[in-house]
C-alpha cells in the first residue's frame, strides 16, 4: 500500500460518513450554503487547516480559530431561511 493510500485509509475515510452527514444536515437545516456540494463544503472546511499545517509543519490554536472562522464564514447561508420553529431569523442567529 502506497504511503498516500496508507494516509487516506487511515484517518479521512473512516470520518467521512460522518462529516458527510454533518454536511448534509446542516443543508437541510439551511444553515449552510445550497449552491455548494457537500464535498466543496468539506474541502473549504478541513481544506486550509491542512494546507497550512503542511506548509508551516504546526497549527497553532489561534490559526485555527481563524481559518476556521474564514472558511464557516465562506460556507454559511448567506441569510438564515425564515419561519423555523423555535423563533424568528435575525441577525446573529
Amino acid at each position: 500500500m502506497s504511503h498516500r493510500r496508507s494516509a487516506t485509509h487511515h484517518y479521512p475515510n473512516p470520518r467521512n460518513a460522518t462529516i458527510r452527514a454533518l454536511i448534509e444536515r446542516g443543508l437541510a437545516e439551511g444553515r449552510l450554503n445550497p449552491a455548494l456540494a457537500p464535498d466543496t463544503v468539506r474541502d473549504l472546511l478541513f481544506g486550509p487547516l491542512i494546507y497550512h499545517w503542511l506548509v508551516t509543519g504546526h497549527l497553532t490554536t489561534a490559526t485555527a480559530n481563524s481559518l476556521a472562522d474564514a472558511a464557516c464564514a465562506a460556507v454559511r447561508r448567506a441569510s438564515p431561511p425564515t419561519g423555523r420553529a423555535g423563533g424568528t431569523a435575525g441577525p446573529g442567529r
